[in-house]
């Protein structure tokens, strides 16, 4: 049987055919070169955006620490700094008067609770840590003062001077380590907000303590 025999074809090249092959292409080219383009230009929009959210961040964890850490200045000012000169010495000679104590003292940090979780975790947990302990100081301040102002009213009687004694003496234990504790955080504080940490604009700068010597201390009382 005699195979059919396949047809044959020339090839032929019209100037029509390879003016609409060229003018594809260069269709082809012109999406190409604008989808490349867009989506350059999307993804420059995407990092730019990024980049000002993290500014944007970072400027508002910056506010929240500076305020927090003025706040702190001012803790130290109205409660701590006074009663340094009453812990040196067994007997002191007289009960030092005190201001009254807000019943919430510390209103920015209340108010800026929630931002804290943005600074770095050691950072944030330095910040709850100080002010936890901070609040209790207050605590045992309020029951000096109650104290202090019901033995002035009802005259030196032994039960009301006791009273009064036994709350100062928790205080004069206390007062140095909250400055200390006020150094440490305030200087950490210092170093993400910019300030400089010195007086008068940080008060605890003027106190003299070492961050060193703080660590030290630290480290050995928790080896004993």
């Amino acid at each position: 049987m005699n195979a059919i025999p396949w047809p044959h074809l020339e090839p032929k090249v019209s100037w029509d055919g390879l003016l609409t092959f060229v003018g594809g292409l260069l269709a082809l080219l012109a999406i190409w070169r604008q989808t490349s383009h867009a989506d350059k230009g999307l993804q420059k929009q995407i990092d730019l955006d990024k980049k000002a959210r993290l500014e944007e961040k970072e400027t508002r964890r910056k506010a929240v620490a500076m305020a927090l850490l003025f706040e702190i200045d001012s803790f130290y000012k109205s409660y701590v700094r006074d009663f340094l000169p009453y812990t040196q010495g067994d007997n002191p000679s007289e009960m030092p008067y005190i201001r009254s104590i807000a019943i919430r003292p510390f209103p920015l940090y209340e108010a800026n609770a929630d931002s804290i979780c943005d600074l770095q975790s050691d950072m944030a947990a330095d910040i709850v840590s100080f002010f936890s302990v901070a609040e209790c100081y207050l605590c045992d301040l309020r029951d000096y003062k109650d104290a202090r102002d019901l033995r002035l009213q009802v005259g030196s009687t032994a039960a009301g001077l006791a009273r009064a004694a036994t709350v100062f003496q928790r205080i004069r234990t206390a007062a140095p380590g909250i400055a200390r504790a006020v150094h440490l955080i305030s200087e950490k504080m210092c170093r993400l907000t910019g300030v400089p940490f010195e007086a008068p604009r940080v008060a605890i700068a003027e106190a003299g303590f070492s961050s060193v010597k703080i660590a030290e201390d630290l480290h050995a009382s928790r080896k004993n």
